[in-house]
């Protein structure tokens, strides 16, 4: 599978954003907050979604909400284009919202849409990345997709290793021990348990409790009716008994109550004088009543405070005088600031920010004066150098060119006439010439002897025999001579060439005198001692025009710097000026700020003194006239109050006739008595009322609603009560003969009778409700229940269905226990190959240090140490390391599940790899080691996307990867740009 083109529509931060992908190695450079992130999860988003893994309804991940558009109203989504190996491309368009995702897929060549050949699962999700990869989206996100810092973090192992425990050799991951524990497990759901009451056996187990709880209560309802007769009869026994004592405790509480009625007489009959006495008292105090004794204190306030609010009014009138001149002071200061008024309330950062840039300006303007300076100097030294040495420049490359052509002549016929050669060349000549010479005489010699035996021979041995001996050593000696005669030649030659060289030698050291004389006048008319000293001379003119032009361009350069800073210097005295003349002026110095001269910074700490004082005296100003508002106010204020105080006076001694305060106030003490006369008349007829309901029967309340107080409210009625109660005092006496006629005449004392009659009435009660209860439990107990014979029956057949459902729980159970450990034993089986894959990646992760491996049925990792040979669990390694092993069983997991060995191998597509930021834990020699490999998988038909915010991962992908394999997009963490 191969990623080639995004298209963010809103995602996060990016917002109409492309981003086109290529074969190989992609890497997505860019700082933090740029967004790598970002599009590492919005690629996941798109074959995938945002619905949490194993879920059977939708559960939205956090990432839904993380990456909502960062431009409120747009709706987060986009679209995708990847091409399959097989060669089919495909663009997916999704719409992630809250509540739904709106998934659409289309053939890219044909424009047909084919998202109904693709199941949905019961998230509403759209499985073709499943369908087409051959991966979950929980396997996706635990192989190929790798976040910051995840390397080691598993997500829903168990998963992973059931899917792996289904390969075979034939790479086939659906032979599928899940689906059959998926079926064992929807059947054992289907049978259910009994902490599941819809299911068949927790309905079956809840049938058998239920006829069991049947039984018992048809049982316990014959039982209780049994109970209940025994209990009507001990009711009846009672309530004989309570009856009698109940007659003979009415019978002493009514003559206790007529007792009581007959003291209240007595008492009634007392008080009736004394409430005629305190009735003389109020009709003498009635002419106070219209006094209001309650306000007396009020009216005392209420002189005080109009005596107070003139007092403070007098106050108040001589402080706002005192306000009025001060203000007037403060206003007057308050003009020495005139110059200020047009400044707003920025202007002393403007002057700090124009003085500072103008220190600035200035001192860079005396820097480049100085510069100026010493370069004028330096370019005034340079043109008189120049000028020294301009006429031997002009002439020098000539005269230079002569003398390195006589130096290079002189040079030639000096190695020519070397002594040392003229010596060489000389002996060589001469062994040459003496070896030739030697040769000549010893066959001349050998000659001249060969003829002189041949002549004595002849000469002395005459004989005939002998004599072509003779001829012979003649003719030998004669072709000697004609023999030796190259040997002769050879001799003369070196002779010749002896003498020859002796004349080139001498021609040599001629010419020689000749071009020493040739350098000598070149030297002579340059004035210079060597030919050196020319040369260098040369390259010091060149040196030194050289100079003159950049000291020259420099100078133009400075001129035009200076020109620029004297601008800059113009306008901020331009800005500043203006600023500090208001300044002197307000300082009343009448100096003015100098136009066109350079400002101290002395005057512009005095326009910060004087603004500050401008500042402050505003402030005295708003402060001196804040208090005589406040104070005018206040005056006005307590004018008013006391008006309303003297009109409110007014009206309270006009409403009750009153002249002054001392006559309301003698009439309020008046009242006062009266009031309290009235108010013990109230209480002593209230406690005579009491005093006649203290039994708290019927017999003393009061004629009609709300007893004696209501129907009496004035001593007026008094006769009358006591008439009622004398009437009363009868009747109770006759009811209690009545009573004690019923009781059978049994006495009882008064004391607790009330407390009896209570306990008995409550005692009668209860057993008559309990008889009623009873007798209706009874009639309804076993009102609706079953035949116990048929409870039995349906129990028995309730049970044999729970015992089979049970039986049939036990051997799924049994069932999946067995297939999880047949699943278990594959894995031991498929583990060799997993360890094999995991332990050849990690050993080229690694630089070879690791490369032993197991890997458990949980997908945990145990490694080989190199050190000891023991095997140790990689948790105990570095942090990086534990990466680099996690990320190595990431590859051989993805390269399994998707039912392929290696890349491009089998049926399964090649899955692209996103890694954000894997190797920040990483030393470099590992990273390198990684990206090598990174590389090979890209060469091998796996495109790589790695999102990065280190420099170093892209140094070192441009040494490993080969040109056209690597695709560097960097992100732009302002704009989030593509470049």
């Amino acid at each position: 599978m191969r990623l080639v083109e995004l298209r963010v529509a809103a995602f996060g931060k990016f917002v109409d954003r492309r981003f086109s992908l290529g074969e190989g190695l992609n890497l997505i450079y860019g700082p933090n907050e740029a967004g790598k992130s970002t599009l590492h999860k919005f690629i996941l988003g798109m074959l995938y979604g945002f619905q949490r893994p194993g879920a059977r309804r939708r559960q939205p991940t956090e990432d839904l909400s993380r990456y909502q558009p960062w431009n409120a109203g747009s709706v987060a989504g986009g679209s995708l284009i990847y091409r399959l190996d097989r060669g089919q491309t495909f663009r997916v368009e999704r719409e992630f919202r809250p509540d739904r995702t709106a998934t659409r897929v289309f053939d890219e060549v044909t424009g047909r849409e084919v998202t109904g050949d693709y199941p949905m699962d019961q998230r509403r999700e759209l499985l073709f990345a499943q369908r087409q990869l051959g991966l979950s989206d929980a396997a996706f996100t635990n192989t190929a997709c790798i976040g910051q810092l995840q390397a080691a973090d598993l997500d829903q192992r168990e998963e992973l290793a059931s899917r792996i425990a289904n390969l075979r050799e034939s790479g086939q991951e659906d032979l599928s021990v899940r689906q059959a524990l998926a079926a064992l497990d929807t059947a054992l759901e289907e049978i259910g348990s009994d902490r599941a009451p819809t299911r068949p056996l927790g309905r079956a187990m809840d049938r058998v409790r239920a006829l069991e709880e049947e039984a018992r209560r048809v049982e316990e309802a014959r039982q209780a009716n049994l109970q209940r007769d025994q209990r009507l009869r001990e009711i009846a026994a009672e309530r004989q008994a309570a009856a009698t004592e109940l007659a003979a405790a009415r019978a002493a509480l009514t003559r206790a109550r007529a007792a009581e009625l007959e003291s209240s007489l007595q008492r009634l009959i007392g008080e009736r004088q004394t409430l005629a006495e305190l009735d003389l008292q109020i009709t003498s105090l009635a002419a106070y009543s219209p006094f209001p004794a309650e306000e007396a204190a009020g009216v005392e306030a209420l002189a005080a405070s109009i005596k107070a609010l003139e007092a403070n009014r007098t106050a108040d009138g001589a402080r706002l005088a005192e306000a009025q001149k001060r203000l007037a002071s403060e206003e007057g200061e308050l003009r020495r600031f005139a110059p200020f008024e047009g400044f707003d309330g920025n202007v002393l950062s403007e002057v700090g920010l124009h003085f500072g840039r103008y220190e600035r300006t200035l001192q860079e303007l005396e820097e480049k004066q100085r510069e100026a300076a010493r370069v004028a100097e330096s370019l005034s030294a340079l043109q008189r150098e120049r000028a020294e040495g301009e006429p031997l420049a002009q002439r020098g490359e000539e005269l230079a060119s002569r003398l390195d052509a006589a130096e290079q002549a002189r040079r030639e016929l000096r190695e020519q006439a070397s002594p040392a050669r003229v010596v060489s060349a000389r002996e060589g000549w001469r062994r040459q010439a003496l070896a030739a010479r030697g040769r000549l005489v010893r066959m001349e010699a050998g000659a001249l002897l060969i003829a002189l035996v041949a002549g004595v021979v002849a000469y002395f041995f005459a004989t005939p025999p002998l004599w072509g001996l003779s001829a012979l050593g003649l003719l030998a000696g004669v072709a000697a001579w004609w023999l030796t005669a190259p040997q002769r030649r050879e001799v003369r030659e070196h002779g010749r060439a002896l003498a020859a060289m002796e004349a080139d030698l001498v021609r040599a050291e001629t010419a020689l005198a000749a071009k020493s004389a040739e350098i000598d006048a070149i030297l002579k008319e340059t004035g210079i001692a060597a030919p050196a000293e020319l040369r260098q001379r040369l390259i010091n003119a060149e040196r030194t025009r050289s100079r003159c032009e950049a000291e020259s361009a420099g100078q133009r350069r400075l001129t035009e710097e200076i020109r620029t800073l004297r601008q800059r210097l113009d306008e901020d005295q331009g800005v500043l000026g203006g600023i500090l003349a208001a300044a002197e002026v307000a300082a009343q110095t009448a100096q003015g700020a100098p136009g066109g001269t350079q400002i101290s910074r002395d005057q512009v700490e005095r326009f910060q003194s004087l603004w500050q004082a401008y500042l402050e005296q505003r402030q005295k100003v708003r402060d001196a006239a804040q208090v005589a508002g406040q104070l005018q106010s206040r005056i006005s204020d307590r004018e008013g109050e006391r008006n309303e105080a003297q009109r409110r006076l007014t009206s309270q001694l006009q409403g009750c006739g009153a002249i002054t305060v001392e006559d309301f106030l003698e009439g309020c003490r008046r009242k006062e008595e009266l009031v309290r006369l009235q108010g013990e008349r109230e209480t002593r007829l209230r406690v005579l009322l009491a005093a006649l309901g203290q039994g708290k029967g019927a017999w003393v309340e009061g004629p009609g609603p709300g007893g004696w107080a209501a129907s009496m409210p004035d001593a007026g009625g008094l006769p009358a009560a006591e008439a009622e109660l004398r009437t009363r005092l009868a009747a109770l006496l006759e009811q209690a003969r009545e009573e004690e006629a019923r009781a059978g005449g049994s006495p009882f004392p008064p004391a607790g009778a009330e407390r009896l009659i209570e306990t008995r009435e409550r005692q009668l009660a209860a057993l008559d409700t309990e008889e009623a209860e009873l007798r209706g439990a009874s009639d309804q107990a076993l009102s609706g229940m079953r035949d116990p014979a048929e409870i039995d029956r349906e129990q028995a057949a309730a049970r044999a269905e729970r015992e089979r459902l049970a039986l049939d729980r036990r051997a799924l159970e049994l069932a999946r226990d067995t297939l999880v450990e047949a699943a278990n034993e594959v894995h031991r089986e498929f583990a060799p190959r997993l360890n094999q894959a995991v332990g050849g990646i990690i050993s080229r992760l690694t630089g070879g240090r690791y490369d032993d491996v197991r890997v458990d049925e949980q997908l945990g990792l145990s490694v080989l140490a190199p050190e000891d040979g023991r095997l140790r669990p990689v948790s105990a390694l570095s942090r990086g390391t534990l990466d680099q092993f996690y990320l190595a069983l990431r590859l051989a997991m993805a390269e399994l599940l998707a039912g392929s060995d290696a890349p491009g191998a089998g049926q399964g597509e090649v899955i692209p790899l996103l890694l954000d930021d894997t190797f920040v834990q990483v030393d470099d020699r590992r990273v390198e080691e990684a990206l090598g490999y990174l590389a090979e998988e890209c060469r091998r038909g796996r495109q790589v996307v790695l999102f990065t915010c280190h420099r170093r991962e892209v140094e070192i992908a441009r040494r490993v990867v080969q040109p056209g394999e690597l695709h560097l997009l960097e992100l732009d963490q302002r704009s989030s740009a593509i470049h």
